[in-house]
């Protein structure tokens, strides 16, 4: 009897299947091990406070390698997307991306892939 292979995950499979899409390149990235980050309203205050709450929205995609750090940045200017600069993190590149209506575009164009709703494992 032949041994059952194990099933790819969602990213995996996006990995495997070659394409010039931007916005597949974006997903699989985002998917594999983006980060999202969210402002906190409760830390926002509208008066006056000593030290002033500086977290905003950011979107952070990481690459591996320098193939995958162009590829990246290729994706988002291809997307009409503008970058922060690539900094190192956990000997990693990452990419950021800056601003509501940048993260809040670039969700919308995860969620058309059809996948943004399940889990990174699946």
């Amino acid at each position: 009897m032949r041994a059952r292979q194990a099933a790819w995950t969602w990213p995996e499979l996006l990995f495997a299947m070659k394409t010039n899409d931007p916005q597949l390149i974006l997903a699989r990235y985002y998917l594999r091990n983006g980060v999202l980050r969210v402002p906190n309203p409760k830390r926002r205050r509208t008066k006056p406070q000593k030290r002033k709450y500086h977290k905003g929205y950011e979107i952070r995609l990481a690459a591996f390698d320098y193939q995958e750090l162009v590829e990246i940045r290729r994706a988002l200017r291809a997307a009409e997307f503008t970058h922060g600069q690539p900094f190192d993190k956990g000997g990693r590149r990452v990419v950021p991306m800056y601003g509501k209506e940048q993260v809040a575009r670039f969700l919308a164009l995860v969620e058309a892939t059809g996948r943004a709703g399940k889990s990174r494992s699946s």
